[in-house]
């Protein structure tokens, strides 16, 4: 009897070939995210573990330093800060969207929800256009108001401003998406008793969008704990946080001490893992709450003054979002002289600035394409290989309870969450860094990194999207005398082809904005545009990095709008 034979003796369902085929890519993904992902990190945590001594003296060093417990309470505190003015702020947006109807209301929505997306070097870009010293805000303050202070955008307030920039879409999109699905019926009995409509929202809409309210809060805490590239741009040397930290300890005099990272990352890990778990909870309640309804929208009516507040509101959240988007784009056409030019598009062609960006422009843009494609198929790779593994394999199905409000997939994917790119950067230096794939090829270790990275919103929108088919369709396909791998490839992946791009184009997006495993690693022949405009921001003259920021906004822009035209009116997020 073969191998071949006796394995499927062994194990009936081999008998399907198709189901032999599933079974090969959903191991081969499960063994991509262990030896890229899981195996990294562990090995970093044993091996700090097993040199017991000083494993133990960097633990009291961590726990004891006033500086690290600076940091640590500054993560939390500018995180909640931020968290706290992301909501007060997208609510009354999400009402608008969710409540109102215009002509280019979705369009609107779009552009607005962009920053999401931004890399972040670029809203670091933004910001200092917009609110630095000599930035537009700043300007007109000198010159109408010169009884104003300044914006000081190198400080707390910087960052904070920046991640409120960036992370209020994240509320707007959710939240006003599950406030279209409400149930209207309670609240038109209560409009009809007499309820106000504030007395409506507080006693009927809020308890319904508590949990959405909640999760999309927990996760904008969780971006604000993590954020790398905003703090080291805008904290200089005293206001960092926990991750800045580590990127200090790794490469800034006087430490230079992996071990001393590797350990403080650990700890991190261990306060986001528990964050994680209890941000899925809320997430579950969020989902299983959900309710498919119609909300009916009504026109602005400017002779009410609700209607005019909340569009003074639309019209002044537009205006902070778009103008240092619109900033970047305009300040890449102007020169030294403030002369109107695409004089700074043609610089990036010359040699002038190659020893500060270590390349070339058009190397720059070939090695960022070529890392976010190859992203793109390794993190589709990993996340249908699971996926399908856990839909057709039975006893992986009944552990997981395949359903979007109790998986416990979803659970395991959002890990990678907790895991900041510092974090999977550091794992994967302490298992390859002997090797010839670290010190020669290090591009494979940036995709890897950006793959880990774009791995958890990918499952999430590939998961939801299976989780949605009707069964009927494989049932009439095995009725027919299709395996499981045909019912896969002829009828379900067509039915989510969509999903499957929008996937991609998230994920190609993600790792145009990785920024903190791409600086750690500092790769010189595989530099990308976002290393480049950190590194040229040092130089004053803001008209180059200004072009490189305008061609990454140009491919947000374009992965965003087809996100949106492809996807259903749904959080993907």
């Amino acid at each position: 009897m073969s191998i071949h034979n006796f394995a499927r003796s062994m194990f009936p369902v081999l008998k399907d070939k198709g189901f032999s085929s599933i079974l090969l890519l959903g191991s081969m993904s499960i063994l991509l995210l262990t030896f890229f992902y899981l195996i990294p990190i562990i090995y970093m945590i044993i091996s700090l573990m097993l040199d017991t001594s000083n494993f133990v003296a960097d633990l009291n060093f961590l726990l004891t330093d006033s500086r690290i417990i600076k940091a640590f309470w500054f993560s939390i505190w500018q995180a909640i800060i931020s968290t706290i003015l992301s909501v007060l702020i997208g609510l009354p947006i999400a009402y608008v969207f969710s409540h109102y109807t215009f002509k280019g209301s979705r369009f609107l929505k779009s552009l607005l929800t962009i920053p999401f997306l931004l890399p972040p070097i670029v809203v670091v870009m933004g910001m200092i256009v917009v609110y630095g010293d000599n930035g537009i805000i700043n300007t007109i303050l000198r010159s109408n108001l010169p009884f104003m202070p300044s914006i000081e955008v190198y400080s707390t307030t910087g960052i904070i401003l920046a991640h409120v920039f960036y992370n209020t879409p994240i509320i707007i999109r959710i939240v006003s998406v599950m406030w279209e699905s409400l149930d209207r019926r309670p609240l038109e009995i209560a409009e009809t008793l007499g309820a106000s409509k504030i007395r409506r929202f507080i006693r009927l809409e809020l308890p319904q969008l508590k949990f959405a309210i909640l999760s999309s809060s927990l996760l904008i805490f969780l971006y604000c704990f993590t954020s790398f590239a905003i703090v080291l741009s805008f904290g200089g040397l005293e206001v960092r946080t926990l991750e800045v930290q580590i990127y200090r300890f790794a490469y800034s005099l006087p430490y230079l001490d992996f071990a001393l990272a590797s350990t403080l990352a650990f700890i991190q890990l261990i306060f986001l893992s528990l964050f994680i778990i209890f941000y899925y909870v809320i997430t579950k309640k969020e989902i299983s709450q959900k309710k498919i309804g119609f909300f009916p929208k009504s026109s602005f009516k400017l002779n009410k003054i609700t209607d005019l507040i909340f569009l003074s509101l639309l019209l002044l959240f537009s205006i902070f979002i778009l103008l240092p988007i619109f900033a970047v784009v305009f300040h890449s056409f102007v020169n030294r002289s403030g002369n109107y030019t695409i004089e700074n598009f043609f610089l990036l062609f010359s040699n002038n600035y190659d020893s500060l960006i270590q390349t070339s422009f058009f190397r720059l843009l070939v090695n960022t394409l070529f890392i976010a494609l190859l992203t793109v198929i390794l993190s589709l790779v990993i996340s249908l290989g699971i996926i399908i593994l856990i839909r057709y394999w039975k006893p992986l199905k009944s552990w997981n309870n395949y359903n979007p409000s109790h998986s416990k997939f979803q659970l395991v994917l959002m890990f990678p969450l907790a895991s900041s790119g510092l974090l999977v950067a550091l794992g994967l230096y302490s298992v390859f860094s002997s090797t010839a794939i670290y010190s020669d090829y290090n591009v494979i270790v940036i995709i890897i990194a950006h793959s880990i990275a774009a791995l958890p919103i990918s499952s999430r929108i590939l998961y939801s999207s299976f989780s949605k088919l009707n069964t009927n369709y494989g049932q009439v396909g095995a009725t027919l005398g299709a395996n499981k791998l045909q019912i896969l490839m002829k009828i379900e992946i067509p039915l989510i082809l969509k999903s499957i791009v929008v996937a991609s184009l998230f994920s190609f997006a993600i790792s145009l904005g990785e920024f903190g495993a791409t600086l750690f690693i500092n790769p010189q022949e595989f530099t990308t545009l976002g290393i480049a405009i950190y590194r040229l921001l040092g130089t004053r003259d803001l008209g180059l990095p200004s072009a490189m920021a305008t061609i990454l906004i140009a491919l947000c822009l374009v992965s965003f709008l087809l996100i949106d035209y492809l996807s259903e009116k749904e959080s993907v997020i």
